[in-house]
């Protein structure tokens, strides 16, 4: 919930209301001032997720001078709403539409003028992309495709086969923190490692023998060495390019106050530097796939320190 009162950073007034209504409010203040600077900023770009990747990388600069001319126009100076939402993303989607003027979507390219945008935390994500098939795929054809076994299994099972349950959540089986593997050789405790093979697709495997935990495997598992997931190159690299391989990307940053003061562009990366960074576990898998819950939460992402690495111009 909302506390009532007024945000002297935002200039909003705020009341008990449900977090859905606050952010409508907000919505609505930043769509009327966007009308007032609608003038100002129509020009020869459209506010649009377009890949720009047909230009001339001359005009790189003019558009890193529009996204810094809007960052201290509309965001500079403010703080997010205060919320208690569980929502990791709440606070992206409030500054995506605040600088852009874009509703949240779940586009898999570049989200403005050709770069990625990102805000500061102490993991920034790189994307949720999962994975291009799992061993509780029901298509028989997919999994075979992707060499995994064919054997007929359901989502709750591959948790409780693969997964461990959490007691703070009433047993709650998930596929996430340490029953998930870090990307490397070395198996980790439930029998698992993530490696990528000799075509750079990224796998999640799967041995019973190194499994020293007390839990039923039916006969099937218990043999050599199991795909569990799959992450195609083809898939992987789609993902890194039309993200991240157009124009780079920008971070906007806040002050300890937790407000936007800075923002910082970083030059494009390509698949490559995505397959050292793993290996060099500079880039990790959180997974967060967990019982009750449809979605599968893959997220790649890296520490704040390793995208500050990146940034090569700040403002």
């Amino acid at each position: 919930m909302f506390k009532a009162g007024k945000d002297l950073r935002n200039g909003i007034t705020t009341t008990k209301v449900t977090l859905t209504k606050a952010n409508n409010i907000i919505i609505k203040k930043i769509q009327k001032n966007l009308k007032k600077k609608k003038k100002k900023f129509k020009s020869r770009f459209k506010e649009s997720p377009i890949l720009y990747n047909t230009m001339s990388d001359a005009n790189k600069r003019e558009r890193q001078e529009r996204i810094i001319e809007m960052f201290n126009t509309r965001v500079k100076g403010k703080a997010p709403p205060p919320s208690d939402s569980n929502h990791d993303g709440a606070e992206g989607q409030w500054l995506e539409y605040l600088l852009t003027g874009q509703k949240p979507n779940s586009s898999n390219e570049a989200d403005y003028l050709g770069f990625e945008m990102k805000k500061e935390s102490n993991k920034i994500s790189l994307g949720d992309w999962c994975a291009s098939a799992y061993l509780f795929d029901k298509k028989k054809k997919k999994k075979h495709k992707y060499g995994l076994c064919e054997e007929d299994m359901s989502k709750i099972q591959f948790l409780t086969y693969f997964g461990t349950p959490k007691a703070k959540k009433n047993g709650r089986y998930s596929w996430s923190g340490k029953c998930f593997p870090k990307y490397g050789e070395e198996w980790n405790f439930c029998g698992q490692r993530l490696i990528f093979d000799a075509s750079e697709n990224l796998i999640c495997e799967y041995s019973f023998q190194h499994d020293t935990r007390k839990v039923e495997i039916p006969i099937y598992l218990k043999s050599g060495i199991i795909r569990i997931a799959f992450w195609e190159r083809n898939k992987l690299n789609n993902h890194i390019n039309k993200k991240f391989n157009q124009r780079g990307f920008f971070i906007c940053k806040k002050n300890k106050f937790g407000i936007y003061n800075k923002i910082g562009f970083g030059d494009p990366f390509d698949f490559g530097y995505f397959v050292v960074g793993m290996k060099a576990r500079t880039i990790i898998l959180d997974s967060g796939m967990k019982e009750g819950n449809s979605r599968k939460y893959s997220s790649f992402r890296s520490p704040k320190a390793v995208w500050n690495n990146l940034i090569t111009e700040e403002y």
